[in-house]
């Protein structure tokens, strides 16, 4: 199981979720981030990461090089596990970008199936969690690397409230991701269209590989 993702576009039925239990992990468990799946397994939230912060800075990582200018670019993530956060502090060290967080006003319980169950009524009823830390200069950065989990199959609904929160114009969005075996999802074609920003080319990484596999950043 991995508690990284929850995908719409991974999981095939909540059916089984009582009887497969360990693999109904959110891309955290295994390596992933929240519930997501890719028709066995799904992706959750981590209980070891905080979801209290909201700029995480590398901690080992050594070899900050940024390209970007100063100021330009932004790392936004969401990151239930913390999977996506290895993901986006890999980035960090890469281009020097600051990171934001995204944070739940009404955090996401720490048990992997109770969040899975939540983010899948999120998604069935439409509703965008509320965000409790509003990104600051929005319109000062160009350049987003947008990182999340694949949960049920898609963008989690609170990614999903962020971004159409905001207004992506003259942005181009660097996409990143944890999964369970559906790659992508199709969410970086999903946010060429709830943008209308250029979207380049992300990297998806399967969750309970993530770790082992930061140098494909």
């Amino acid at each position: 199981m991995s508690r990284d993702y929850i995908s719409r576009r991974s999981f095939i039925s909540m059916a089984g979720v009582a009887a497969v239990g360990a693999a109904f992990a959110l891309v955290g468990c295994g390596g992933s981030d929240a519930p997501s799946s890719t028709g066995s397994s799904a992706t959750a939230p981590s209980a070891s990461e905080s979801a209290s912060s909201t700029v995480a800075s590398s901690s080992s990582s050594a070899e900050p090089v940024a390209t970007s200018p100063a100021g330009t670019s932004l790392i936004v993530l969401w990151s239930w596990s913390g999977n996506t956060l290895q993901m986006a502090e890999r980035v960090r060290a890469l281009s020097g970008a600051e990171i934001y967080r995204i944070e739940a006003a009404e955090p996401y319980p720490e048990d992997y199936e109770e969040t899975a169950d939540r983010a899948k009524q999120e998604q069935d009823d439409g509703v965008y969690p509320e965000i409790a830390n509003p990104v600051a200069n929005w319109d000062s950065y160009d350049t987003i690397y947008l990182g999340y989990p694949i949960w049920w199959y898609e963008l989690p609904m609170i990614v999903q409230g962020f971004v159409n929160d905001h207004d992506w114009s003259g942005k181009t969005i660097v996409p990143f991701n944890s999964h369970l075996g559906s790659g992508d999802g199709g969410t970086y074609d999903d946010l060429r269209d709830m943008t209308g920003a250029t979207v380049l080319e992300g990297i998806a990484i399967r969750g309970d590989k993530v770790a082992d596999s930061l140098e494909e950043i």
